[in-house]
């Protein structure tokens, strides 16, 4: 008896003391436990990084599931299903692959699922995830990776398929929503959005919430709280039913480091609770743009959570900024063996006059103007450089570019990794065409070269300006604090130098 009294009483004692032992609390829209990460598209390694880290770090073992890339007649190459997850730093990597739902239900297939910390599903057609694992053993095992901790995640077609619903890519006309794996609850995902607005079937479901992201964007969810990762923007629209009649009604736009309350609807700004209030940004803004007339652009980025993000509506011509993806393509030629950087000049305009000519990959001609390069340098630059093709002039004699905040910010993820600039050329490119031999090891671009170098607080700076008196454009990088600080005005008043310093002294 006293035996039995005294467990009472350590069981009560336990249940005060450490209250996480009790079971999950209930939620209405994410996991009990574990996460989901949906990405808009895309395989960013330092989205898919974080992937990894949910996941329990490099030596996690995680499976990779291309199954909504592979019809019937396709040959999965395993390589290939698992080369971005291992491009990202994961080192324990299996395949999971089958588009029959009799095998999706043996214990033979599922076995890998079972040992899983993490599942990756691939992009392509979401149904044929939904028709290959729904309602089976497999899908169950998906859920079981949830319950012990784990992370379900996918990108494109790999993300809808983990929301409620989805609407069909390839079933010809039929674009009725269809119910997907559930592992979001109540909840659509609509990957690639970069412009924002409610599909017609979302106004007529005001029962859910449509989440949205671009495509370096993933949303990270854990119970009903969601965190925006990555460095593109994210959108939520919930339908209401006088939202019927508005074709335009308004996503709200979330940006990495923001969170929301998938539930209760509360947003937090990732730069609340920071030095970066809002009314320093609007002191800037209004010191950036003293005339009227004036554009300004401000985004800064801190411990990869974007804390102000300011874009005005116009693309602005980045002068000095160009020298950034100059840069690149003179490192990338340098790596072909078809210059020495010591010969390359300093000056924007002749540097771009000395890299043209050399830049031919010998690309179709109808491949560089089917794909909106223009000129065999504009696609050396968008394939080499990753340069957005809306970033590259049609004459680039003059080496300048044009851009906003958004679109170099995104850019600059390459220079963190910059062994991921591409050292070849995709083969598929080429149409049938014999595809060049290349040289032999190719070393990273060095993402400093071309930069401003100085030391700043202590910390290593590397910047670039739009005018050499550091006027009109800053795009001012610390590295080792992973800060980012990016300004544009179309005044050659505006002395973005002083600006970008003066938000750099606000941060930790």
């Amino acid at each position: 008896m006293m035996r039995s009294v005294l467990l009472v009483i350590l069981s009560l004692v336990v249940f005060v003391i450490f209250p996480k032992a009790q079971a999950p609390a209930a939620t209405k829209m994410g996991p009990a436990r574990g996460a989901v990460f949906a990405v808009g598209g895309g395989a960013a390694p330092d989205v898919l990084g974080r992937f990894i880290q949910e996941a329990g770090g490099p030596d996690a073992f995680i499976l990779a599931v291309p199954t909504a890339n592979a019809s019937p007649d396709d040959a999965i190459q395993p390589e290939m299903a698992v080369a971005p997850i291992r491009a990202a730093g994961a080192r324990n990597i299996g395949m999971l692959h089958t588009d029959d739902r009799a095998a999706a239900d043996t214990e033979r297939f599922v076995e890998p699922i079972t040992k899983a910390a993490a599942v990756w599903f691939g992009g392509g057609a979401p149904e044929r995830i939904i028709g290959a694992y729904k309602g089976t053993r497999a899908e169950r095992e998906f859920q079981r990776v949830l319950e012990r901790g784990g992370v379900l995640g996918g990108t494109s077609a790999g993300a809808v398929a983990l929301a409620s619903v989805f609407v069909p890519s390839m079933l010809g006309s039929d674009r009725a929503p269809r119910p997907a794996l559930g592992f979001l609850r109540g909840v659509s995902f609509e990957p690639h959005t970069r412009v924002p607005g409610p599909k017609t079937w979302m106004r007529d479901r005001p029962d859910l919430l449509h989440l949205a992201a671009d495509e370096p964007t993933a949303w990270l969810v854990r119970g009903d709280e969601a965190e925006i990762v990555g460095r593109g923007k994210a959108y939520v629209y919930r339908a209401r039913a006088a939202d019927a009649a508005k074709p335009d009604a308004p996503f709200v736009t979330l940006r990495p480091g923001d969170r929301m309350g998938l539930a209760s609807g509360r947003i937090r700004r990732a730069a609340e609770g920071t030095t970066i209030s809002q009314a320093f940004v609007d002191s800037l803004v209004a010191e950036a743009g003293k005339s009227k007339s004036t554009a300004t652009a401000f985004l800064v980025s801190h411990q990869g959570k974007i804390l102000v993000d300011r874009s005005a509506t116009q693309r602005f011509a980045l002068a000095g900024l160009s020298n950034a993806f100059l840069s690149i393509a003179a490192q990338q030629l340098a790596a072909d063996g078809k210059m020495l950087l010591r010969d390359l000049p300093s000056d924007r305009r002749e540097m771009a006059r000395r890299l043209g000519p050399l830049a031919d990959m010998g690309l179709p001609p109808a491949t560089i103007q089917g794909m909106g390069w223009g000129t065999p340098f504009g696609a050396f630059l968008a394939v080499r450089a990753s340069v957005s093709r809306d970033m590259i002039p049609s004459d680039l004699t003059t080496g300048e570019f044009h851009g906003d905040a958004d679109a170099l910010y995104l850019w600059e993820a390459g220079l963190e990794q910059p062994r991921l600039f591409p050292v070849g050329v995709p083969p598929m490119l080429y149409l049938g065409e014999k595809v060049p031999e290349r040289p032999g090891p190719v070393t990273p671009p060095d993402p400093t070269l071309g930069w401003i170098a100085d030391t700043y607080r202590g910390a290593p700076r590397f910047s670039l300006f739009g005018l050499s008196d550091g006027r009109r454009h800053a795009w001012m990088r610390i590295p080792s604090k992973r800060v980012s600080v990016i300004i544009l005005t179309d005044s050659d008043e505006t002395d973005a130098r002083a600006l970008a310093e003066r938000v750099i002294d606000r941060l930790p």
